[in-house]
């Protein structure tokens, strides 16, 4: 059926050619031909076109979902306890393979599992009292030093302190 199909567009074709000028069956099969492979590599390019594109789409709802894990992990952190600093290792460490629930969205109790997972393997992460309190004492208390010595002292009084 195609083979006839075929024929009756190559005829179609041909007559269309000759009404154009073109007298010799040679140069109008080299037409016919030459538009033929237009058109497949048309359709080919098409195809791979689609393919780029699917491609990149799934690329992109991976990005989008990692950065939405991202975002609960770190409010689940902040929620846990565990130091800033040390957050990016912990996510980098927590397997989140299973943190999806059945709609595609995070869930936060599973990615609370899987940073307590963390916590429990390495303690070191999550913050101690003193870190907690949020005031760290820095630097001495600026009373008179009973202990400095004469240099010192000199030093002290050149530039205004006690």
């Amino acid at each position: 059926m195609n083979k006839v199909i075929d024929q009756r567009s190559d005829g179609i074709a041909k007559s269309a050619l000759k009404s154009n000028g073109v007298d010799s069956d040679d140069d109008a099969k080299s037409i016919i031909a030459a538009w033929k492979q237009q058109r497949e590599t048309a359709q080919q390019q098409t195809a791979e076109t689609l393919t780029s594109a699917q491609q990149e789409n799934a690329t992109l709802k991976a990005q989008i979902l990692q950065m939405q894990i991202s975002t609960v992990a770190q409010t689940q952190a902040a929620k846990m306890g565990i130091d800033v600093n040390s957050l990016p290792y912990i996510t980098k460490l927590a397997d989140f393979g299973d943190a999806m629930n059945e709609k595609g969205d995070p869930d936060p109790e599973k990615i609370n599992a899987a940073l307590q997972k963390v916590i429990d393997d390495i303690p070191a992460f999550r913050k101690t009292a003193a870190e907690q309190k949020g005031f760290v004492k820095v630097g001495g208390d600026g009373g008179k030093d009973e202990t400095a010595t004469e240099a010192e002292q000199k030093l002290r009084k050149a530039f205004g302190l006690k």
